[in-house]
């Protein structure tokens, strides 16, 4: 099972590691194209490169198979100590390090996209620069111990911060006031839009859609409405999109994105899985962490049983306890918070926007649900309590 372990330290560090394998030393991390300029007013793209020292040992055999990842990635401020956002793209190289001990290098390319929301936030914080960051581990096997210290990048804020668009307030739900739905194949489903503008003006925007095979890793959308509308200032105005797509088995992924006027801030993003429909009873999974009742944090790890056939994984929130007679009879309360995770990960950090919905104090109870290739339920956790910080 991989550890995964978050270290936030500046410059870099050297880990010690009794072992036979090799392990990371250093790092750094450059601009090849030397463009670290992000703007404050549209998302930006800046391609970087980790260029990572090992230090190698043991014979050929025990190196065989050895990955150097990064889970996910963090954008801070300089000091590390403001979180703008969490970039939960994984990167990796297979490598065989020397096996005569000596020192080898380990370069991952990556293009890294910076959210609007990331740089809307840093904006508001009157910020001129910030930090993308990443830890990485370099696992022999299923073996994981060794992490270099925390590598930063510096990008830099250029511009202004946008034109006011006369946006005051945008939400994007499905017609039942959820943020993810599972649906039957063929089953009829649709999203709605609601804003709230400042000024009589009229809108352009485009419903867009990623499929299930378009929406792993970076999705690809594909425009399936386009919508112009007048809106009155004062006054919320609702854009309901057509049929949403659902004869494809499968996570997709739908947004409505403006085009006049702009979002300032990242366009909210909905998930629905279409199934097949459950022919079996879900196994039982157990839950790892965080522990029943623990108090937990927005860098908390949540971490669960992995199942061999599922390619997805469904995380929920309720803030009130689903007792045994509500979940016989499917009653149980509607949840907060919910994604859907279309990996073969069985660990998550809850997204900014996810985690900004839990309130301080308050109690939750948590599940996981399984979801294999067809879009059918084949393992469930029981509900677990946890605390906000």
């Amino acid at each position: 099972m991989r550890n995964i372990i978050r270290i936030l330290l500046s410059g870099l560090l050297f880990v010690p590691f009794a072992s036979t394998f090799a392990t990371i030393n250093a790092g750094t991390v450059t601009a090849p194209g030397g463009i670290t300029n992000v703007a404050y007013n549209k998302p930006s793209s800046v391609a970087i490169r980790w260029r990572l020292t090992r230090v190698g040992g043991g014979t050929p055999a025990a190196q065989a198979g050895t990955v150097v990842s990064s889970s996910e990635a963090t954008f801070t401020n300089i000091g590390g100590g403001t979180l703008l956002g969490t970039a939960t793209k994984s990167i990796s190289k297979t490598d065989t390090p020397d096996a005569s001990g000596g020192t080898d290098f380990v370069t991952i390319n990556e293009t890294i996209i910076v959210p609007r929301s990331v740089v809307f936030k840093a904006y508001q914080a009157g910020l001129k620069q910030i930090s993308y960051n990443r830890a990485f581990t370099d696992c022999p096997g299923t073996t994981c111990g060794n992490v270099a210290g925390t590598i930063r990048m510096t990008l830099n804020l250029s511009g202004s911060g946008g034109t006011a668009t006369g946006i005051s307030s945008y939400k994007l739900r499905f017609e039942d006031d959820s943020i993810h739905k599972t649906i039957e194949h063929d089953g009829v489903l649709h999203a709605v839009a609601t804003m709230y503008s400042t000024r009589t003006d009229l809108i352009r925007g485009v419903w867009e859609v990623a499929t299930s095979s378009t929406s792993v890793g970076e999705p690809v959308y594909k425009t399936f409405q386009l919508v112009s509308k007048q809106v009155t200032g004062g006054v919320p105005t609702q854009i309901r999109s057509k049929q949403l797509p659902t004869n494809e088995y499968g996570l997709h992924l739908i947004r409505f994105r403006l085009l006049k006027p702009e979002l300032a801030d990242e366009d909210p993003v909905l998930q629905y899985m279409v199934t097949q429909g459950s022919e079996r009873t879900p196994l039982v999974m157990d839950i790892f962490r965080p522990s029943s009742g623990r108090k937990v944090g927005s860098d908390t790890i949540f971490q669960w049983q992995p199942l061999a056939h599922a390619t997805a994984y469904k995380i929920e929130f309720v803030d009130s306890e689903p007792l045994d007679s509500m979940v016989k009879q499917g009653t149980t309360p509607k949840p907060v918070v919910g994604m859907i995770m279309q990996t073969i990960n069985n660990a998550v950090v809850l997204p900014d926007n996810s985690w900004s919905r839990l309130q301080s104090g308050k109690h939750y109870w948590w599940q996981i649900t399984a979801i294999d290739k067809k879009g059918r339920t084949i393992g469930q956790s029981r509900w677990q309590e946890v605390v906000i910080q």
